[in-house]
């Protein structure tokens, strides 16, 4: 089957769900710091082997995004899922990288805040969910969430919806400006293949949804801890609130951008 096909995915399920604080630390922040040198890096050697390093970035990124967006709908452990997810925004940035220009450049720092503000809610979601003082590990554990927990079930998707790229949630953002460079540069084929993935990583998440709200309850769930809950609530509204961008976030957000990064 795909799955045994994918060694990434079978790994992660040896995963014990004891460390998932650690799961969260390794991948998010450290992404992000690697993401940010390597941008950061990009805009040095990339203009020097421009013709060598744009063909390899292409293809090492839609190996990713098919990968990520194929992997995971294979997966029912949730550390997968979320790695999958990881792999298949990372193809995004490449793809963008291999580009060569500033605006797409700066695409990708927008895709990546985006993919990390989502994530980061949906891992506080997992972390703040127990049953009988274990984390919870396979998609199937989540049965009746709705029923028993509405709030966290909200910022669940609040952070799903957005890491898809749903409007009119932040990763919509992310997901429009990637469409909007690859046509603009017409890059027809990759555009299609990263639009046929997208639904592939819709059907995914629709999974867990219907995991969610109609599948029978199989476990009750440990009380809530306060504090993560109002993180979660809080992250939602940034993720939310970030989509009508007020006080002119964004364009501060990009001036960030082009002092840090160029």
């Amino acid at each position: 089957s795909l799955h045994d096909a994918l060694p990434i995915s079978m790994e992660a399920e040896k995963i014990s769900s004891r460390i998932l604080p650690v799961n969260q630390y390794f991948s998010i922040f450290v992404p992000l710091v690697g993401w940010a040198v390597f941008i950061k890096m990009n805009q040095i050697i990339f203009p020097l082997y421009a013709p060598y390093l744009s063909m390899v970035y292409k293809i090492l990124a839609i190996l990713s995004v098919i990968y990520g967006a194929l992997g995971i709908n294979t997966c029912k452990n949730l550390y997968s899922v979320y790695m999958m997810s990881s792999i298949y925004n990372n193809g995004l940035i490449l793809y963008l990288l291999s580009l060569g220009q500033e605006q797409a450049v700066y695409t990708a720092f927008l895709c990546l805040f985006c993919y990390v503000a989502a994530l980061s809610g949906i891992y506080a979601v997992f972390y703040n969910l127990k049953t009988h003082g274990q984390y919870l590990s396979d998609m199937a554990d989540l049965s009746g969430l709705a029923q028993t927990r509405p709030h966290t079930t909200a910022a669940l998707l609040v952070g799903l919806f957005s890491l898809i790229g749903l409007p009119p949630l932040i990763g919509f953002l992310g997901q429009f400006h990637v469409s909007y460079e690859l046509l603009k540069t017409e890059s027809y084929w990759g555009a299609g293949i990263i639009f046929l993935s997208l639904l592939f990583i819709s059907k995914a998440c629709l999974e867990i949804v219907k995991v969610i709200y109609f599948a029978p309850k199989s476990k009750n769930f440990d009380a809530e801890n306060k504090y993560i809950l109002l993180y979660t609530m809080v992250n939602s509204v940034v993720v939310i609130g970030l989509t009508f961008n007020p006080w002119n976030i964004m364009e501060k957000i990009k001036d960030m951008f082009y002092v840090v990064f160029l």
